[in-house]
């Protein structure tokens, strides 16, 4: 017993000792530094404003006067496009005005008259969320293969003939200040078959699977609007070849003629998304 009792003491002053060379050496020895561990979680990110709009599709026959000069007389011109951007914008075909939160009675009729079963009375609502920083894309029309399609910034290039063609707004949204948004819509066309291409990110150019694009920023839209008011876009008055004709066609062997409607319903604040601890450390 007493044997026993002599080793056990034996063996704990060896342990004793092997702690105390450990500490005056450091801790990494027994307890590595974690901040030098291969993987580290990543840092928490902030909530993001983010803008919630409604997009409406008002489709119509060519020349229905609801759609026509009655409507856009009760609009208001937006006062934040400069001159020379509304003229180009009517010379390429398109007619942009805007609408007070409480629209007038030509737009609130229009709006609330729907008839899912006629298309040409046929009135759909989309939502949209659109965080800070980013853009969402919002297909106008579609359209037909084998139409001829003219650059209107490049009057030598030679004419583009569709194929799986779109015409689609890029549509960005930022926070002004409280009440307030920065829309800012860009005109775009898409053709062809989808494709590894080059894109341009702020520093560099990465490749995404995408179709050819015709991007018109010359008819860039620049609006500040305040919730609950509507930014109204359609067929200007134009020579039917403008390429903005190409972005308000519902159906073309029908006649219907499309107007888009973007309406600021609110702000919001986006919360990250914090995955599993497991999937940061795989």
């Amino acid at each position: 017993m007493q044997h026993s009792t002599w080793m056990w003491t034996i063996a704990r002053l060896y342990l004793l000792a092997v702690m105390m060379i450990a500490g005056g050496a450091g801790c990494t020895a027994l307890f590595p530094d974690s901040s030098k561990a291969q993987h580290r979680l990543p840092p928490l990110v902030g909530p993001r404003n983010a803008i919630e709009i409604e997009v409406y599709f008002v489709d119509r026959r060519k020349g229905d006067p609801m759609i026509g000069d009655r409507l856009w007389s009760s609009l208001h011109s937006v006062h934040t496009l400069d001159p020379d951007s509304a003229r180009q914008l009517e010379n390429d075909g398109f007619r942009v005005a805007m609408s007070a939160s409480r629209p007038p009675r030509p737009l609130a009729v229009l709006m609330s008259l729907s008839d899912e079963n006629d298309p040409t009375r046929r009135v759909v609502m989309q939502r949209y969320t659109i965080p800070a920083g980013q853009e969402t894309l919002v297909v106008a029309s579609e359209i037909p293969d084998g139409t001829v399609i003219h650059r209107p910034d490049q009057d030598t290039a030679r004419p583009l003939e569709m194929r799986l063609g779109r015409a689609i707004f890029r549509i960005q949204a930022d926070k002004v200040e409280d009440g307030w948004t920065r829309l800012v819509v860009i005109p775009e066309i898409q053709h062809g078959p989808m494709a590894a291409r080059p894109t341009p990110r702020e520093q560099d150019w990465i490749y995404q699977e995408s179709q050819q694009r015709v991007t018109l920023y010359s008819d860039r839209i620049t609006a500040e609007l305040n919730e609950q008011e509507i930014l109204a876009l359609g067929l200007g008055s134009s020579d039917e070849g403008d390429i903005g004709g190409h972005f308000f066609v519902a159906d073309s062997e029908n006649g219907l003629e499309r107007l888009i409607l973007i309406r600021i319903s609110g702000m919001s604040r986006i919360e990250p998304v914090r995955s599993d601890l497991a999937d940061n450390l795989n």
